[in-house]
């Protein structure tokens, strides 16, 4: 983490890069338990990701990963907003390839609600 290549511009890098670079910091805040740079680093890479081609299990991940740090930053508001999100990006999924997928983001968007609510 100390390494030069973290501290330079990324303008330079490829979106897979960066996807690498940010899940690398994120994993690093996360042995920390830095939740602070847990949600910049899942708001990065969850940017890289949306638009990427592949598994929408990693969107999914990276969805979870930062609503957990926003619920321990107690930041509901974002939490909202990234339900939200993620309940449009599993109508968004061709069920009859992604269905695993569909039903793991709803389900995950109604435990964080349940969360949510246990909270207030």
């Amino acid at each position: 983490i100390k390494n030069p290549l973290f501290d330079k511009d990324d303008s330079l890098l490829t979106r897979e890069a960066k996807y690498y670079k940010y899940s690398s910091l994120g994993f690093y805040a996360q042995a920390i338990k830095d939740y602070k740079l847990i949600t910049k680093y899942a708001r990065k890479t969850l940017h890289i990701v949306e638009d990427m081609p592949g598994s929408p299990y990693r969107y999914i991940t990276i969805m979870k990963n930062l609503c957990g740090s926003l619920l321990k930053l107690k930041d509901f508001k974002e939490v909202s907003s990234c339900i939200v999100e993620l309940r449009h990006f599993a109508n968004k999924l061709d069920q009859s390839k992604w269905k695993g997928a569909y039903h793991s983001a709803v389900i995950m968007a109604y435990q964080i609600v349940n969360v949510v609510h246990s909270f207030c």
